[in-house]
């Protein structure tokens, strides 16, 4: 793979997204998807990539970043390089907020993860050296100032992977209505911000587990068949919904607080005997 911004690599983005990312001999895919935002923070991108096993089976993973200045990498929607010259893909992604504008700027960018696609997962380089994707990220961005990383923030998606199908999904609760939008109580002395608001949890989807746990969010689904692999990243209530139905075991990728990822294994039918 080429240097960032080389006329190889633009030429390779200009024939389409799909890759050979974790060098495996499997071409591989990136969809790539442009929210509509307005503001400062207009550029972000969220990724969707498909890595390849041997039996052409895809393993998923996904991300937010900002795309690169448009006018220099017009058809570039991450920051995709190879700086230990492997051979196998490296995304560095970014994000732009909202910054302090008493202090001077208008907003904060900060380089959120640093990953290396190898065997059909995308791991995180936090013990690699952060000079040159500093100098790739202000390249690409065109931005100067960056905040201080945060390498153990990074999320690993690939946590519980290799861990065996042991639990199963039992509920979805939902967020309660009353919980959403801003709620500040006003109080003899004016508004105060409640310690323990109850809120703070209700607010979001959870769901409960065989092992009598309670995680938040709904996480994105894949479901492993003997015919195939099913991947759903939006609107996944239904497959959740239908995990909990066939019973299907589960493992947890991720945060095991707040999963990225459900991976099920469809129970193969029993055949009754003649």
């Amino acid at each position: 793979m080429a240097r960032l911004g080389s006329t190889d690599e633009r030429r390779r983005m200009d024939r389409g997204l799909d890759r050979r990312f974790d060098h495996n001999g499997q071409r591989d895919l990136l969809i790539a998807v442009h929210p509509g935002i307005n503001g400062r923070c207009t550029g972000r991108a969220d990724l969707l990539f498909l890595l390849f096993d041997q039996t052409g089976r895809p393993s998923p993973w996904y991300v937010s970043t900002e795309i690169p200045n448009g006018k220099e990498y017009p058809y570039l929607p991450a920051i995709l390089l190879d700086l230990n010259s492997d051979g196998r893909a490296e995304i560095l992604s970014t994000a732009c907020e909202y910054g302090d504008q008493s202090a001077g700027h208008w907003t904060d960018w900060s380089i959120t993860g640093v990953y290396e696609a190898r065997d059909t997962q995308w791991i995180p380089l936090r013990s690699a050296n952060s000079a040159p994707y500093i100098q790739a990220a202000t390249r690409a961005n065109g931005i100067k100032t960056w905040l201080p990383l945060k390498r153990s923030e990074w999320p690993d998606q690939g946590i519980g992977r290799d861990a065996p199908n042991s639990i199963a999904l039992k509920q979805l609760i939902p967020s309660d209505e009353h919980c959403h939008g801003i709620n500040i109580p006003i109080g003899p002395d004016g508004p105060f911000i409640p310690l323990n608001d109850p809120c703070d949890e209700l607010r979001h989807d959870r769901a409960l587990y065989s092992d009598g746990r309670t995680r938040r969010g709904w996480p994105s689904v894949v479901i492993d068949g003997l015919h195939g692999r099913e991947i759903f990243i939006a609107n996944n209530e239904a497959a959740l919904r239908r995990v909990i139905e066939k019973g299907y075991r589960v493992k947890l990728l991720g945060d095991d607080a707040e999963p990225s990822w459900l991976w099920a294994e469809e129970a193969q039918a029993v055949v009754p005997l003649p």
